[in-house]
């Protein structure tokens, strides 16, 4: 008895939209309430992003882990971020020079 052939039908996908970012200055980490949460101060104001699954955002612009401390931090960093804009969770940090 021979196998069956496997028979693959593949079609192209289009890349996901772009997420939602912002640049500005990452100072504040929140970590009252049930998730952490990012303040980002852009030329517009504050900026609140959730970090639901802290281990799964991409960071860039760095080498090594990027650690935080609940709080002001001592030296905020200069980022670009990118978000789901539902819920707005903290996707991807990009360290800027």
């Amino acid at each position: 008895r021979s196998p069956r052939p496997l028979l693959l039908c593949l079609r192209e996908l289009q890349p996901p939209p772009p997420l939602p970012s912002v640049t500005g200055l990452f100072a504040y980490l929140e970590c009252e309430g049930p998730m952490p949460r990012a303040r980002i101060d852009t030329a517009g104001g504050a900026e609140w992003l959730t970090l639901d699954q802290p281990d799964n955002v991409r960071i860039t612009g760095r080498s090594g882990a990027l650690e935080l401390q609940c709080g002001a931090l001592p030296a905020p960093l200069r980022v670009r971020v990118e978000y789901e804009a539902e819920g707005r969770r903290l996707r991807a940090i990009e360290v800027l020079p």
